[in-house]
């Protein structure tokens, strides 16, 4: 047993260690115990630090550190890939273009359009990262297009969804809603 005073970043480092070797937190507590005696962490201490850990939470004081600096935390957005300089340009002058097109005449009352919609059964988490409030997150490629998925369809006017359908075998549709008149059918 050492007569050592360690401060609370070295057995919560020494924490970590054990939570990396597979220990629980009962084998971890007792391992300090016997290396540090009176000085290690309380049963509830330890319990709660590998609580955080067993959450992703290894970087305690680093958060508080950048939340005092004003940093906020936000998680990535998807795009479906990175866009050079020339198709942004390119995408920015055609909505400029509908815009204007809208603008001289409203058509949009008269439309019924639809989109699809692939929903994929594995979501990977996207990045966290700290920033300054205002300040844009990283951006972060779209996962692995080929695993399991279903695809949803909807059709909708000025007034709502006209037509609802999910395709898990484009065979067999599942129609999920189908409305005439504003009424369900």
């Amino acid at each position: 047993m050492s007569n050592v005073m360690l401060s609370d970043h070295d057995l919560r480092t020494a924490l970590i260690f054990c939570y990396h070797l597979k220990n629980n937190a009962a084998e971890s507590l007792q391992i300090l115990v016997e290396a540090y005696g009176g000085n290690a962490l309380s049963r509830a201490q330890c319990y709660m630090w590998f609580e955080k850990f067993q959450n992703g939470d290894f970087d305690n004081t680093v958060s508080r550190r950048l939340k005092a600096m004003g940093k906020i935390i936000k998680v990535s957005s998807w795009v479906p890939h990175e866009l050079t300089g020339r198709q942004q340009e390119n995408r920015k002058i055609v909505c400029e273009m509908l815009l204007a097109r809208y603008k001289r005449k409203s058509y949009l009352h008269r439309i019924a359009t639809g989109d699809k919609k692939w929903i994929y059964f594995e979501n990977p988490k996207r990045n966290r990262s700290y920033v300054d409030p205002g300040q844009p997150t990283k951006s972060t490629a779209r996962p692995n297009r080929f695993g399991r998925k279903r695809m949803l369809c909807i059709f909708w006017d000025q007034e709502g969804p006209i037509y609802i359908m999910s395709f898990s075998n484009p065979a067999k549709p599942l129609i999920l809603i189908a409305t005439s008149n504003n009424y369900l059918i």
